[in-house]
């Protein structure tokens, strides 16, 4: 059983490597002699890799209009766009890895049992759409906690701005000019696209808010709204906002520190404790059993 653990393990480190790789790297194939085999005559290679036909051979059946495929398609792309688009995925490429990762852990199974069975495919069925899965929800939890993180000190930098004259659009634009880079930043480098493209400001910022699914979000983007249809100023509701926010997070902080003795707990009894048990302990039972 340690044996299947440790290849699913290196299986799932070589597919993310490799996947990072092909997105961070764009392979450009020139014109190559071969002069053996074609008679000293030029051939271009296509740039059309192995995954991007594979991707194409996959499409038909993405795109399906089953209620299932369907289904399973809006779910994928609204954890995608959650999660910030992360370098360019889509559903046709997320299908592709799963389909890949099967391949390669079915594979894997027969060369160490030697045999197929139901349990066989039941698990690889469920570490192959399991991995794309947890990376999506990994990637989202992540750029949620950058975004919380920011998000008291983007709106005190705007409170600032706002008090020095300027309106919404402009401090928005300082932030934008000024603030941390992270997806903050750049989500509201969209809102302000969006903005000058013909939208509104309530408009672009509801978007905003349906992009992040973020319940801090959504209720700073509500009263911001609610005070552009009042009329109102927005400073007052900005410091509020951030305020709240800080308390939020300082209270998570101490959530976190209330829970950590109990996350210790686990590795303190099976790690800790029995290495200096042994330590103590085996030399003293040693010297015993020698007289």
């Amino acid at each position: 059983m340690l044996i299947i653990l440790i290849c699913f393990l290196v299986l799932i480190m070589v597919s993310v490597i490799v996947y990072n790789f092909s997105y961070s790297i764009e392979l450009k194939l020139k014109t190559v002699k071969l002069e053996k085999l074609f008679k000293r005559k030029e051939v271009k290679i296509s740039k059309k890799n192995i995954s991007d036909n594979f991707i194409k051979l996959i499409t038909p059946i993405t795109k399906s209009s089953n209620p299932i495929i369907v289904n399973y398609r809006n779910l994928i792309e609204q954890k995608i766009n959650i999660a910030g688009n992360p370098q360019g995925l889509d559903f046709n490429t997320i299908v592709s890895i799963q389909i890949l990762v099967f391949v390669f852990s079915l594979i894997l199974s027969v060369l160490i049992f030697e045999t197929i069975n139901i349990i066989i495919l039941l698990l690889c069925f469920i570490l192959s759409s399991g991995i794309p899965i947890l990376w999506l929800n990994n990637q989202i939890q992540t750029r949620q906690k950058n975004i919380l993180r920011n998000l008291p000190d983007a709106l005190d930098l705007l409170v600032l701005t706002m008090e020095a004259g300027l309106d919404f659009s402009m401090a928005l634009n300082k932030y934008i000019e000024k603030g941390e880079k992270g997806p903050l930043r750049d989500e509201f480098f969209i809102v302000q696209q969006e903005i000058k493209m013909g939208k509104t400001r309530i408009e672009a910022l509801n978007s905003l808010s349906e992009r992040l699914k973020i319940p801090a979000v959504e209720t700073v983007i509500n009263s911001l709204v609610q005070g552009l249809q009042l009329g109102s100023s927005l400073t007052p509701i900005l410091k509020i906002q951030s305020q709240q926010l800080r308390i939020q997070r300082f209270q998570m902080a101490e959530k976190l520190a209330a829970e950590a003795p109990t996350k210790m707990l686990f590795p303190l009894l099976f790690f800790i404790f029995p290495t200096v048990f042994i330590v103590l302990f085996v030399p003293i039972i040693l010297s015993f059993l020698k007289g």
